[in-house]
């Protein structure tokens, strides 16, 4: 037994010295001296590198270096190993640089130049190294893999809600409806190609023509607004009780009695990109009319009927200060119905009482029309409309002063609204026109119930306005371009 453990025990040896290089010793029997074995260098198919014996089986000559046992320059290891571009990853090689608007990308076999064109495609997002891969469709964000992503997060969130269509395998999908020579919004936040040829436009969603307007008959105690202002917060002269509620109101941090104005977040988070008063002002300065009609007015608590119009210069320019005096002007074809011919928004509960207008309420509301360049037309609804203001009636008409326009909108029908910004608007802006949607989607929060089914679905807004005389001498004969609307 002895023997054969002895013999175990050499073998173990061997075992542990050849792997260490072949060469050592063998364990002594009881009688024998260590004598010391010789080592056999062993180099077949190697031009250099260790021989096993502490050797070199070759010396590489400049520039080749000694890989797996081959002389090989850094051009060779770069193409056999797959490395177009960078380092290799012992450092020893430099296998190329990319050129201009392209970077060193690894893959699988080693690296490879691409542009951000080919990295980004088909469905990159967010911004990695030299490249901006754009940003996620609405609902999307954009995950650690740098893909739009949707649906649970694995950790009892979202990591995001579509806005349009269903969330598939982490992905909105959407289906454009237009079939059926459709025109307008696509359902899936884009436009339907279809393209209405003028005179025709898009009413709800079909390319329409115009009736032919009779003669209508404007009352004299018409108003141009010449003043708008965004109310700051839900605060007394600058916000109305929208939904009629008292006990709620908003911003929550800027509210008192009932007054909603939850869009004044918005236009506190967008004033470090422009200032909403200014480019207000801009457009009532240019050619944005907005014309308030009241028809027989009673000034003792009676009710009567107010139109809104949104209009048309009927002078030429530098012949009315249309700021400061009573200039003529055509109430626009946008504000009638195309079929019937009659006004869309029309007010039958105006009051002024002590000198003081108070109209609509919580079931009314005014259809605006956004306008493209391309002739298509969307039809959004501002729920809730009231207004209120001081009245001052003179020799020249009736003016409206301390005036405050409230109301609610939903949520995605501002959003939409962004598609139609034109593009020469679109480059004037300082941000971009997809930037402008998320920051909306971010930062409008549904303050109002503007359909009574207990869900906040509106966001509401607060306006303040002046108005000063107007005279109305008929209807545009041509469809006007651009946004129509009643306040």
């Amino acid at each position: 037994m002895k023997a054969v453990a002895r013999a175990f025990l050499i073998w173990l040896s061997l075992v542990a010295l050849l792997e260490q290089g072949g060469c050592g010793f063998f364990f002594p029997s009881e009688k024998e001296e260590v004598d010391t074995l010789a080592c056999t260098p062993y180099c077949v198919d190697r031009e250099c590198g260790d021989d096993g014996c502490g050797g070199e089986c070759g010396v590489c000559t400049d520039p080749s270096m000694c890989a797996d046992g081959r002389c090989k320059t850094c051009y060779e290891r770069c193409q056999a190993e797959g490395y177009q571009c960078g380092d290799l990853p012992d450092g020893t090689c430099l296998c190329g640089m990319c050129p201009a608007q392209s970077f060193c990308h690894p893959a699988s076999w080693g690296t490879v130049c691409m542009t951000c064109a080919e990295f980004c495609a088909p469905d990159r997002c967010g911004t990695i190294g030299i490249c901006d891969c754009g940003t996620c469709g609405l609902g999307e964000v954009c995950g650690d893999s740098f893909t739009c992503e949707c649906g649970p997060d694995a950790c009892g969130g979202e990591c995001g809600v579509c806005e349009y269509g269903d969330c598939v395998d982490h992905a909105c999908l959407c289906e454009p409806d237009c079939g059926g020579e459709r025109c307008g919004p696509d359902g899936c936040g884009g436009l339907c190609p279809t393209r209405c040829e003028s005179p025709e436009y898009c009413f709800e969603r079909q390319c329409v023509g115009q009736c032919d307007l009779v003669e209508f008959g404007f009352s004299p105690d018409t108003s141009k607004v010449v003043l708008l202002q965004f109310g700051k917060g839900g605060q007394p002269g600058e916000a109305l009780n929208v939904d009629g509620d008292p006990y709620s109101c908003s911003p929550a941090d800027d509210c008192e009695d009932g007054l909603d104005n939850g869009a004044s977040e918005l236009v506190d988070q967008f004033a470090q990109f422009f200032n909403a008063d200014a480019e207000a002002s801009k457009w009532l300065d240019g050619d944005l009319v907005l014309l308030k009609e009241m028809v027989n007015p009673t000034f003792d608590g009676q009710p009567f009927t107010m139109r809104f119009y949104h209009g048309q210069k009927a002078f030429l320019p530098g012949t009315c200060d249309h700021q400061a005096e009573t200039c003529p002007y055509y109430a626009s074809t946008d504000s009638f119905d195309p079929t019937t011919c009659l006004p869309y928004n029309v007010f039958d509960n105006a009051v002024i009482d002590d000198g003081h207008l108070t109209v609509g309420g919580p079931e009314y509301s005014i259809n605006v029309l956004f306008t493209s360049e391309q002739g298509e037309v969307m039809e959004a609804t501002l729920h809730m409309i009231r207004a209120e203001a001081d009245v001052i009636s003179g020799e020249d008409g009736i003016r409206l002063t301390k005036g405050i326009a409230a109301g609610a909108v939903r949520k995605m029908a501002i959003v939409d609204a962004v598609d139609y910004i034109s593009p020469a608007e679109a480059a004037a802006l300082p941000v971009s026109v997809d930037l402008i949607k998320n920051l909306l989607i971010m930062f409008l929060v549904p303050d109002v119930d503007v359909d009574g089914d207990g869900v906040l679905d509106g966001v509401s807004f607060g306006v303040k306005f002046e108005t000063i005389p107007a005279s109305v001498v008929g209807t545009t004969p041509d469809h006007v371009w651009g946004i129509g609307f009643g306040f």
